[in-house]
């Protein structure tokens, strides 16, 4: 019998629980009923999601059941869905519930995507397990610290309370860094506060969130401390969620996980376990890699001394007519001004509004000995806003006024 093609969507209630119906249905295709529970609350969520519905975009004949919290299916909704049909299931849990459990114990082939720490019920269901992999996450970071420039430490600050995958996190991150022979320190609770963890480390510093909001975190109580963020401490987040990172200030780098990639894979194996009789499910979690790391200013690389002091120079040589101060220069090398206020007394001794007015002085000086122009000329075309503060500034400098100097500088001419 040939089924014509068509497109719907229906929304149904079960006992107070509210599932949604996407169906897709295609000529001579037997439609495969799929129940999916994941919360949608967070980025991970909504992009596993995604990836779930692309696949299923892609031409597979399925209808979608959608529950957002398995507290809502009760005994009732349960017994309709098993009445009705259901070819798979896929599930991404936050914490295993009893709801769970029986769904595992359906028989049915379903798919869980993140296992909550504990003991999953297999029951000989066709099953298998999706996650990220989080060890690679921890190299991903450590590759992005190690490519920037030498830290004198390395740190991770793990989620509130303990996890599988955090640690994974952190034992990949000390993997990657032990190949250059580096160590990550870790900051606990039970140790003492945030700050005073932040304060006592060696600058400069690398620190590794396990999820954007342990990085943030970071970035506040570094704010509060006022270390500057990247020269001091460069600091990472895990699952760039856009929303956060660009929330923040500074913005905050993160490690991209793919989880749209991990919910289209989901629904990959969820398809073979339903297609073949004979399908063996996995005997191992499949991995699913991060696909990089998304830079923004938490974690740029940090310009070497002698390039600063280059480009600075460079640019008050060519703007040192138009007013400018501090503020512009830092602006234009796009780096923090207690940065520049390190280099610049590292190698000059001085400020870098100093190294300003000096050059502005010694522009000064070659237009009184070569031109005629007054004094309040010249203070204008070098910089200074009026002529009693480039006097003041002039004879601090010289030790002399700009009239007398240019009169010394006469005689010698003749």
């Amino acid at each position: 019998m040939r089924h014509e093609l068509n497109h719907h969507v229906c929304i149904a209630l079960y006992d107070k629980t509210l599932l949604t119906f996407s169906t897709i249905v295609f000529y001579n295709a037997p439609m495969r009923k799929v129940l999916v529970i994941s919360t949608i609350n967070g980025i991970a969520g909504r992009n596993e999601l995604t990836g779930i519905f692309n696949y299923v975009n892609d031409g597979h004949d399925w209808s979608i059941r959608f529950v957002q919290d398995p507290g809502d299916i009760n005994g009732a909704a349960l017994d309709a869905i098993v009445t009705e049909g259901l070819d798979g299931i896929i599930v991404s849990p936050r914490v295993m519930t009893p709801q769970i459990e029986k769904l595992l114990n359906l028989s049915t082939p379903a798919v869980m995507i993140h296992c909550p720490d504990g003991t999953i019920p297999r029951h000989g269901t066709l099953y298998a397990l999706l996650k990220n992999d989080d060890r690679a996450v921890g190299k991903t970071a450590a590759d992005h610290f190690l490519s920037k420039s030498k830290f004198r430490t390395y740190a991770f600050i793990p989620t509130p309370s303990p996890t599988n995958w955090s640690d994974e996190r952190l034992a990949g991150f000390a993997e990657g860094l032990a190949q250059k022979g580096a160590t990550p320190v870790v900051w606990r609770q039970e140790r003492g506060p945030l700050e005073d963890f932040l304060a006592s480390l060696p600058k400069p510093a690398a620190v590794l969130g396990a999820t954007d909001l342990e990085a943030i975190n970071v970035l506040t109580a570094c704010r509060k401390l006022r270390i500057d963020i990247p020269s001091r401490v460069a600091v990472l987040g895990v699952d760039d969620d856009e929303m956060m990172c660009e929330a923040t200030k500074p913005t905050l780098s993160s490690v991209r996980t793919d989880d749209a990639g991990l919910g289209r894979r989901a629904a990959e194996v969820l398809d073979s376990l339903i297609s073949s009789k004979r399908a063996k499910p996995p005997k191992k979690p499949i991995l699913v890699p991060p696909v990089g790391v998304t830079e923004r200013n938490s974690t740029r690389a940090v310009p070497p001394s002698g390039y600063i002091i280059q480009e600075a120079l460079s640019f008050v040589r060519r703007h040192f007519a138009e007013d400018i101060g501090v503020d512009d220069v830092v602006k234009h090398l796009g780096v923090s001004h207690s940065l520049v206020r390190e280099r610049f007394r590292t190698v000059y001794g001085k400020s870098l509004r100093d190294v300003i007015l000096d050059m502005r002085i010694k522009a000064a000086m070659s237009l009184l000995s070569r031109t005629k122009a007054s004094v309040r000329e010249i203070a204008l075309k070098v910089g200074f806003s009026s002529d009693a503060h480039f006097v003041r500034y002039f004879r601090k400098k010289t030790g002399t006024t700009p009239a007398a100097y240019r009169n010394s500088t006469a005689r010698h001419r003749f």
